[in-house]
Order: C-alpha cells, then structure tokens, then sequence
C-alpha cells in the first residue's frame, strides 16, 4: 500500500485499476469470506495476508476515528473485525471445530524515524524488547501468534517456545498428513 500505484488482480489478471485504498481491508474480508462459502463443502487452503498495519494505514469511513487511538489504532479496530468477520463465517458454515486458523505478523512494529515519516502517534510497541522492523533484534522478528484449530487444541494454551516462520510449513504439512515434495 505504499507504492504509487494499486491494483485489484484475480488471478494473474488486473481486475480493478483504481482502487479505493481506504477500503483495502474491507474488500480481503469480504474476498476471504466469499471463497469459504465457495470452498466450504472441501478442504481448502486461505492465506490473508492484510495490507493494514504497514504503512501508510488507510481505513474505511466506518471506522475512522472510533478507536480513540489515532488512525493505528482505527486499523487495529478494522482489523480485528475482519478477522472476528471471518471467524463467524466458519462458525456459521460449521468448519470452525474442523478449520486451523493461524493469526500472525510478519515482523514487529515500525521504526520511530518511520512513525514521525507518517505521524503516527501509536503505531505498535515490543513490550521493552530490543529493535523494531527492519532489523533482526528480537523487537523486530518476534510477533505474537494467535492459534485455532477447534477441538484438535486445547483452549487457552499459552507457549513461550519461540517459533521461525519455516517451521510453519512442515509442522502444517505434518498436521495435515499431507506428504511434502522431498525434491527442493
């Protein structure tokens, strides 16, 4: 979302040449949504990787300005509804008991050079941990992981056991019985 230009593609196909930048998330939730109902009677694969928190944050007219917490803190709030948009579309289909869903980031909070850049006067914290994005301090490459998988976990587990982000495919894999190519 930071690059001159933004598309919608499907595919390897533009389908939308100008888009409404403020309404990025609306759109993945309602695109993530969609194919669940599509997928729902097989097994099925959906990665959402949000726009939303990397800078420049947009957010939809429904809810700017009602986190109290500047425009990070309204992406937050939007965020959370897309992801609380999508887990009520599993319960409702009846795949949340038998659907893994792994909430994550893909690296800690922004620099303070980066929030003055943007003005944000809230843009994520690392607890006291040493960096932030963009460099290889703990601040910078440890994020929280939220996991879901039903009955098939027990509810309210909580791990401090650090995990890199290649062990996801494998220990998935694993889960899954699903057999991974042993040729790369």
């Amino acid at each position: 979302n930071d690059m001159s230009a933004q598309v919608y593609l499907r595919g390897n196909e533009v389908e939308e040449f100008h888009i409404d930048i403020n309404n990025v998330t609306k759109k993945y939730t309602e695109e993530a949504v969609d194919y669940i109902r599509r997928k729902a009677d097989q097994p099925f694969f959906l990665f959402l990787a949000h726009s939303m928190m990397h800078v420049p944050i947009y957010v939809s007219d429904e809810f700017a300005g009602k986190s109290g917490a500047g425009i990070y803190g309204d992406a937050v709030l939007e965020v959370d509804w897309s992801v609380g948009r999508i887990m009520e579309t599993l319960r409702e289909l009846g795949l949340d008991d038998n659907t893994l869903v792994v909430f994550t980031s893909d690296n800690g909070p922004v620099t303070r050079e980066a929030r003055k850049v943007y003005e944000l006067n809230l843009a994520g914290e690392t607890d006291g941990l040493r960096g932030r994005k963009d460099n290889l301090w703990e601040g910078g490459i440890r994020v929280p992981a939220i996991i879901k998988y039903g009955k098939h976990l027990p509810q309210g587990m909580v791990s401090d056991t650090p995990v890199y982000g290649l062990d996801w495919m494998p220990t998935l894999a694993k889960m899954m019985n699903f057999k991974l190519p042993t040729d790369r």
